[in-house]
């Protein structure tokens, strides 16, 4: 079998790669193509990577040390270094919104930030560019890389809970990201969102377009009445009441605090970091924590975000 000729290789013994695998990754996605058979793609998956440690073999043999000064003048190389370059791939700023999205979607399902990732990379597949299938230096590929620091930028404005058991290695929206993902999620249902994209989001930086929708939505939180229509869309009774004891109690300062930020503007540093202290501050509230622990979101939250992710592609 072309499997147990590449992987009988010793150091010594001269081994190329193994053409059979070639051949076999050629007419399994001939196969696929046409059946549309999703078990295959596991075993294209796997001679792919197996045919990659080939190639590192071969690296090894013959004592290759890659070097990004290297430049071959092939035109060849030159297009597929081009298809599958970081300009070719979403940045982080084009997933942060699309990754609160998922995360609010997938609250009550409790994973790892890796497992997060996959499964993320998975549903977003229909929107995704070569450069994101591509590898960086940490071996991982692109987009996975840049979901995890778009999760650093959720995070740094307080929609991640970053107490110490869900710092690093598991991703939870804080009460706050809840807030602010339901708040889309309500324009989402009665189509204020569609207007939104349509509208609002100009050709912007991916940026700047991912923070007009999160002040869009906190400018909803501020307001009472939307507030409590979003909270018994999302919640059920008893959290409703518990979310609305603490925002008499102690959102007061939270929202003079988020007006401030929008009056002042969402590119004023000043403004950005004393928002960012604040919101991290409220994660380590113990009272704050105790709510966020006792989260669980309606069962029936649609799951069809499609137009959410489809704003990757709005962004410049």
């Amino acid at each position: 079998m072309y499997i147990d000729s590449a992987l009988n290789y010793h150091h010594n013994d001269g081994a190329n790669v193994n053409n059979e695998i070639i051949d076999s990754i050629n007419k399994l996605v001939l196969n696929y193509e046409n059946s549309k058979d999703e078990s295959l793609l596991r075993n294209i998956n796997r001679l792919l990577r197996l045919l990659e440690y080939q190639s590192w073999y071969l690296k090894a043999r013959l004592g290759i040390i890659d070097s990004k000064h290297e430049n071959f003048e092939d035109d060849q190389l030159k297009k597929y270094e081009k298809e599958f370059s970081y300009s070719n791939a979403f940045s982080k700023y084009h997933l942060i919104i699309p990754l609160l999205m998922y995360l609010f979607k997938n609250y009550n399902n409790d994973r790892g930030a890796l497992e997060i990732s996959s499964s993320f990379m998975e549903e977003l597949k229909d929107f995704l560019r070569p450069g994101d299938y591509a590898k960086t230096k940490t071996g991982a590929q692109r987009f996975i890389t840049n979901t995890r620091f778009a999760s650093n930028e959720l995070r740094k404005f307080g929609m991640l809970r970053s107490d110490s058991q869900y710092f690093f290695h598991t991703w939870k929206l804080s009460p706050y990201g809840v807030m602010i993902a339901g708040s889309l999620y309500y324009d989402f249902r009665t189509d204020d969102l569609k207007k939104f994209l349509d509208y609002k989001l100009s050709k912007d930086t991916a940026l700047t377009n991912a923070l007009k929708l999160i002040a869009s939505a906190a400018e909803d939180i501020i307001e009472r009445h939307k507030f409590e229509k979003i909270l018994r869309l999302i919640f059920y009774e008893e959290v409703i009441y518990e979310v609305m004891k603490l925002y008499d109690d102690r959102f007061i300062k939270f929202v003079t605090l988020i007006k401030n930020f929008l009056r002042s503007g969402i590119k004023k540093e000043t403004a950005a970091k004393n928002l960012r202290d604040f919101l991290n501050g409220l994660n380590h509230d113990q009272e704050i924590s105790k709510l966020a622990d006792s989260i669980k979101l309606k069962k029936d939250i649609d799951y069809n975000m499609y137009q959410f992710y489809s704003i990757i592609n709005n962004s410049g």
